[in-house]
């Protein structure tokens, strides 16, 4: 019997570089100045979105982290250094990330408070008799966009579970250092139910949310 012996070279192969872009809130530039994104923009409003998205396109990239940092309840608010507020429903930001980056590779981070409600409220079926709240806005403000996506993204969208409230950049520090603890694919509630309706965890997770990002702050860099 004799034994035979195959030397080989092994080649390992980088997986691809992902491009961090923001979308992010008056106010909240700072957290993101150690993470260094390819691109950031600072909206004026919802109406900025496109923009943003057209520069994104325009550098023909890939592979795309997209981070949307922005306010949240039942809609996704930006809230401008004047203290003006402005609505969107995530059936918008899918449907324009959509439009404008097709056939990329793309993972979405969405760091609002009650991320899962957001999702679950306002992927679709947005009607003003559902939620007055949207009547009130169209009127007063352009920069408020409300649409409705009628499928499911091909792309993950990760946000905070949906009775709980975020801190800083802490969806997107637990992609980068694989701590998943409060993160989750926002698409799990197009089945999953919300979590404790009129329940909002708040005094002790804030409390441990803090810590953990404060933890990954050190550790995502």
């Amino acid at each position: 019997m004799s034994l035979i012996i195959v030397l080989g070279v092994i080649h390992f192969i980088d997986p691809p570089k992902r491009h961090l872009v923001v979308f992010c809130n008056p106010g909240f530039v700072n957290e993101w100045e150690r993470l260094s994104p390819d691109f950031l923009l600072v909206p004026k409003d919802w109406r900025d979105l496109d923009t943003f998205l057209k520069v994104v396109k325009d550098q023909g990239w890939d592979h795309i982290d997209i981070d949307i940092d922005c306010h949240g309840n039942d809609y996704l608010w930006l809230i401008d250094e004047d203290g003006n507020e402005y609505i969107a429903s995530m059936g918008f930001i899918v449907n324009h990330i959509e439009k404008y980056l097709v056939g990329k590779d793309i993972k979405v981070f969405c760091e609002a408070c009650f991320a899962g409600k957001v999702y679950k409220t306002s992927i679709r079926g947005n009607k003003i008799e559902r939620f007055p709240v949207i009547r009130e806005f169209l009127k007063r403000e352009r920069g408020n966009k409300i649409e409705d996506c009628n499928h499911i993204p091909k792309f993950p969208i990760y946000g905070i579970r949906s009775n709980t409230t975020n801190i800083g950049n802490s969806i997107y520090l637990q992609y980068r250092s694989d701590c998943n603890l409060y993160m989750e694919d926002l698409r799990d509630f197009e089945k999953k139910k919300l979590l404790g309706e009129g329940l909002i965890q708040k005094d002790y997770d804030e409390l441990t949310l803090d810590q953990i990002w404060q933890t990954l702050y050190i550790f995502g860099n």
